[in-house]
């Protein structure tokens, strides 16, 4: 798998997005959590690249990536707070 992302950041970042800053943090993502999937690595680091703190989601695997709050959905309490 990090022969894919390794090949992806030659091509401008995952998936041929053209960001290649998205495509090193979803490289080291990786590399610093192996059991992280690819596809929550490449959310989180699009979220990071953008300067995004909170990720809304169910996914408890977001909660291993620093610099990221998950917030579960369903907690609406947790939600309300980020409303107001």
């Amino acid at each position: 798998m990090l022969a894919r992302v390794k090949t992806s950041l030659e091509h401008g970042g995952p998936g041929g997005l053209g960001s290649r800053s998205v495509g090193i943090l979803h490289y080291g993502l990786i590399d610093r959590h192996p059991e992280l999937p690819s596809r929550d690595a490449l959310h989180a680091a699009t979220a990071l690249q953008r300067g995004m703190e909170v990720v809304v989601s169910a996914d408890a695997d977001f909660d291993m990536v620093l610099g990221l709050r998950r917030v579960d959905p369903l907690d609406r309490t947790a939600v309300a707070t980020l409303t107001s």
